[in-house]
């Protein structure tokens, strides 16, 4: 069994202007994996960048003029996708520089072997499927477990492209939390904040439709995403439900805690055409309905 998955491609470029050198490796990519691509390239300027490349650097055979270059050459790869850095001359301090710039292996030149060279491989691997589980923590808040702002944008850019080609509707709305002070509590902690904020999660995704995008937008703020919801009157009954449920009280552990609400909403295409415009209207509404004392709503 090969270990890299058809999900994990990789085409290996080679860097060096040695021929011979880059013929050798072309063997070994073949004794290494069956899913393992290869090119190459004589220089730096001329290897490209995709999403699955790994360069295989060999720093001695360019003959960069300084060390200096050597990073600077190492840091620009590592844009571009992950460096493996062939250094035969190499001690420790050097190595460890190479990696603080971008690279994610050093191997010794005698290390490049089919084993020598799955090892650098798996680290490419392995560093891949951490960055990709961390950009998924990212996109979930720690708390609540609802999308974080950057996916509801991503959502509502999607939601704004389908809406346009079907001549469809959506509303987004905002959703602002005041909780009242209690007597002699003080304070919420980030904790209590945190608790309020996915027991509130919980009522609003009982009135959601399974097909609406629920998001913790800003600390004490969630925003909705509801589309197909093509008339006026619908967004309306919601947003009455939103306030109903989410301004009953809440028992915790330091005594009953009730909230203010405030609601804006912005419409496709009535109140805007673009996902930043309809933030901005709703952000716009609710901040009429803050200033008019919370639990209400509002159109922008």
């Amino acid at each position: 069994m090969t270990f890299l998955a058809a999900s994990d491609p990789i085409l290996l470029t080679m860097i060096s202007p040695n021929q011979a050198e880059i013929d050798w490796v072309c063997q070994l990519c073949a004794k290494t994996s069956a899913t393992l691509g290869f090119s190459s390239a004589n220089t730096v300027e001329a290897a490209g960048g995709t999403a699955g490349n790994v360069f295989l650097l060999d720093l001695d055979a360019l003959k960069l003029p300084t060390e200096t270059d050597h990073l600077r050459v190492i840091d620009e790869l590592a844009r571009r996708g992950a460096v493996i850095v062939i250094a035969g001359k190499a001690d420790a301090e050097t190595e460890q520089s190479y990696l603080e710039n971008g690279a994610v292996d050093v191997m010794q030149r005698q290390d490049l072997t089919p084993n020598g060279l799955r090892r650098a491989l798996r680290s490419v691997v392995n560093r891949r499927h951490s960055e990709r589980h961390l950009s998924r923590l990212k996109m979930r808040d720690a708390a609540t477990g609802l999308a974080t702002p950057p996916l509801f944008w991503e959502f509502l850019g999607l939601a704004e492209r389908r809406a346009r080609r079907n001549q469809d509707f959506f509303a987004v709305l905002l959703i602002d939390i005041a909780p009242i002070p209690q007597p002699d509590q003080g304070l919420l902690s980030l904790d209590d904040e945190d608790a309020l904020m996915r027991v509130l999660a919980g009522r609003l995704q009982q009135i959601m439709r399974a097909s609406d995008t629920l998001a913790r937008f800003e600390r004490r703020q969630f925003a909705i995403l509801a589309e197909a919801m093509p008339r006026i009157e619908d967004v309306q009954i919601v947003a009455e439900k939103i306030v109903s449920e989410l301004t009953k009280p809440i028992d915790a552990d330091k005594g009953s805690q009730t909230v203010l609400v405030a609601v804006g909403i912005a419409l496709y295409p009535t109140s805007a055409t673009q996902a930043e415009g309809l933030v901005d209207r709703a952000t716009g509404a609710l901040q009429q309905v803050i200033s008019r004392g919370h639990n209400d709503f509002a159109f922008g």
